[in-house]
């Protein structure tokens, strides 16, 4: 019985894995490549840097870039070994870091007892988030490629109750991006809610992660900082948190992301479907809420990059969405205008400009302290697919007569 059930997780994943990569190469191939912006000097050149030159005499590593060594190391090697470019390197881990994402949300998703159906309309869904792939195909340079699968995997440690796994893929992770530790938080929140006594595991789990931060730190050696975020002495902290807290531009734009990359939720909320949905995750519930609140405080500290950030509140989209289409399916013709909705919001088949910075800047939106015309129509544009949604499934219900008792 346990072989059969392991051979259909297997067919299951293979499915997944091909489900995956069908859709990241349809992305790929309406995506232009950042290469066509010439003469822009942005984060991207500094792991392009570190993938040529490494980390080991390096005179150009700025912090925090230089912390995320994993990613452009591994490119590098790439470009060593086969020959590749850089740009062929950055390639081949972002088309293999958008699968495996894929693959371990499923795994997360199906450990959680959603149906195979379900998983796959909320994988593609999540899938056509600007940031989610189609970002990551026009600028493979970045490091999170692989943080998403890693984040993913430390949920399943933590569902596995193994914490010093969990504590080896958030240490792993710290080499990627520093979002990796929202597992971590969620962990230690779970320790406080249970009111365990036994503080050793979470204590030793603690120290193996914050060495591992520290010692990245303490070993590359870098030239400059250039994070947004300063907290050298206490002083400055208190005057970055002050500014940040009181760039009210900048808070509009996170108010536009969290809502942008929420447009799925909403466009399918109903509070029948949000009272099940929350009734359907029991203590997971803690996971979203703590995973949420913390991305969005790494948001506020993050820097202009704010639809790069508010990325990683996919689990706890997946995790609604998942629950609301458990209980209540969507509506074939719902689900289609779902998906239209995405995909024109985060302009999916669209190629991104390059013509000029403030083209690019503007075509997501939401760009740090970045306020003009175009924030207003990505505000009214959430509005409208959210309106358009609520008014089509009224009509639709107002067609369907109501069963007789």
């Amino acid at each position: 019985m346990e072989a059969k059930l392991f051979r259909r997780w297997v067919i299951k994943s293979i499915g997944i894995l091909l489900f995956s990569f069908a859709n990241i190469l349809i992305i790929d191939l309406v995506t232009n490549a950042v290469t066509e912006f010439q003469g822009v000097s942005w984060d991207f050149t500094r792991y392009i840097d570190m993938a040529e030159n490494g980390i080991r005499n390096n005179p150009n590593l700025i912090a925090p870039f230089a912390y995320r060594p994993l990613t452009p190391l591994l490119a590098g090697w790439l470009m060593r070994i086969f020959q590749f470019s850089s740009w062929k390197a950055f390639k081949l881990i972002a088309y293999s870091g958008a699968a495996l994402n894929l693959l371990t949300l499923y795994w997360l998703l199906d450990r959680m007892g959603f149906k195979f159906k379900n998983i796959l309309i909320v994988l593609e869904i999540i899938s056509l988030q600007f940031f989610q792939i189609k970002f990551l195909m026009f600028d493979p340079f970045r490091p999170d490629h692989l943080v998403f699968p890693l984040i993913n995997l430390a949920y399943l440690a933590l569902m596995a109750e193994l914490p010093f796994l969990l504590a080896a893929i958030v240490s792993l992770g710290l080499l990627v991006r520093e979002f990796i530790i929202l597992p971590l938080a969620v962990y230690l929140a779970d320790i406080i809610k249970s009111k365990d006594s036994n503080f050793i595991k979470p204590l030793m789990v603690l120290l193996i992660t914050a060495a591992v931060f520290v010692g990245i730190r303490r070993f590359i050696p870098v030239q400059a900082s250039e994070a947004y975020f300063e907290i050298n002495s206490v002083e400055l902290f208190f005057n970055t948190l002050t500014k940040v807290l009181m760039d009210w531009k900048r808070n509009i734009n996170i108010l536009l992301c969290l809502s942008g990359y929420s447009l799925p939720v909403l466009m399918v909320f109903t509070q029948t479907r949000w009272k099940s949905a929350w009734k359907e995750l029991g203590n997971y519930r803690l996971w979203l809420i703590v995973h949420t609140g913390c991305t969005l405080v790494l948001v506020m500290v993050g820097g202009t990059d704010v639809g790069r950030f508010m990325v990683f509140l996919y689990l706890p989209a997946a995790m609604l969405l998942a629950a609301m289409l458990k209980n209540e399916k969507l509506r074939l013709v719902e689900l289609l205008l779902v998906l239209i909705g995405v995909t024109i919001f985060n302009r999916i088949i669209w190629k991104v400009p390059t013509v000029s910075v403030d083209a690019y800047l503007d075509f997501y939106g939401g760009y740090g302290s970045r306020i003009n015309l175009q924030t207003g129509l990505r505000i009214f544009e959430i509005a409208g697919w959210v309106i358009i949604c609520r008014v089509f499934r009224r009509l639709i219900t107002a067609k369907i007569p109501a069963k007789k008792k």
